[in-house]
């Protein structure tokens, strides 16, 4: 075993002992008060209701955001950067899996417990459009593919098939992502009021929309990553087309991340909530604003 490898192994092992103890202070901070705290905050930003009980099951995904979002900081900043060209197209998997597993948690969310009586029925079938934006779904796809382009074309200028084939890995992820996010939008949504059907709406866009993000973003700078490499060893007006592609996707993924931040529940309330204003909050025992059908189901 080389010294350098010895380096990078130990390097990586301090790195993620640090993130592990951060963690556990994290979750020995993040006390009852703090937990009801952040729902109200994620209720205040989907301009969502608060109510009892929902409390429990945003409690646990936020948890594991938390629990995503170090990993995936982890690789990408730490992994991905460190090792060998050959293997960002697998790194970059590993940082989109987080998020995708994320998607699948929130599939609980649908099994609150409710009192048996009337259910919330909509009129149409949900389909993963109503949660994930056309924008964010094509950067999702195009980050994916200028990913596996970057790592063909490395793959070819130096005769390593491996490379090349490392970079259909990365078009697995937004398979992953729209397979996982399309099972969570047909999932039935037993709502008995509109609040708690406004709610699940906002839960399913969040996470959905989430992993998308993320699993874009690692595959937009794998690719970067990969075309700097080819730039430096194999220079040329190829590899220089798929840096800039690589960095724009980035800026891209960037700026609808923030975007998302800031506005998380504005695309699926123009989808599913039409009739609503601006800052308009469905309070418990409000009726459902938009004509629908109450059924029992």
């Amino acid at each position: 075993m080389s010294p350098e490898l010895v380096r990078n192994v130990a390097g990586y092992a301090v790195v993620a002992l640090g993130s592990l103890v951060w963690y556990v202070g994290y979750l020995w901070w993040w006390n009852p008060e703090r937990r009801r705290a952040d729902v109200e905050k994620w209720s205040m930003r989907h301009m969502a209701a608060w109510d009892a009980r929902w409390q429990e099951p945003i409690e646990r995904q936020l948890k594991a955001d938390v629990r995503v979002d170090l990993i995936w900081v982890f690789l990408l900043c730490g992994v991905l950067q460190g090792v060998p060209t050959s293997g960002k197209a697998y790194v970059a998997c590993l940082v989109a899996i987080p998020g995708v597993v994320t998607t699948f948690n929130g599939l609980a969310f649908t099994r609150i417990p409710l009192p048996p009586g009337t259910r919330v029925a909509r009129l149409r079938e949900l389909t993963l459009t109503d949660y994930l934006p056309d924008r964010t779904r094509w950067l999702m796809w195009a980050s994916a593919a200028a990913g596996c382009l970057a790592c063909v074309v490395l793959g070819a200028a130096t005769g390593r098939w491996v490379v090349g084939a490392s970079g259909g890995l990365l078009l697995l992820m937004p398979l992953t992502v729209e397979y996982a996010g399309s099972r969570l939008a047909h999932l039935p949504e037993p709502a008995d009021s509109a609040a708690l059907l406004y709610v699940q709406d906002a839960f399913r866009s969040d996470i959905i929309r989430s992993a998308a993000v993320r699993s874009s973003l690692g595959a937009a700078i794998a690719s970067v990553l990969v075309a700097w490499a080819l730039v430096v060893e194999h220079p040329g007006w190829v590899p220089v087309v798929l840096l800039g592609v690589g960095g724009l996707l980035v800026v891209c993924l960037c700026l609808q991340g923030s975007d998302f931040r800031h506005t998380p529940a504005a695309y699926m309330r123009s989808r599913l909530w039409p009739a609503l204003t601006p800052h308009q909050v469905i309070r418990p025992g409000d009726a459902l604003p938009v004509p629908a059908t109450v059924s029992s189901c």
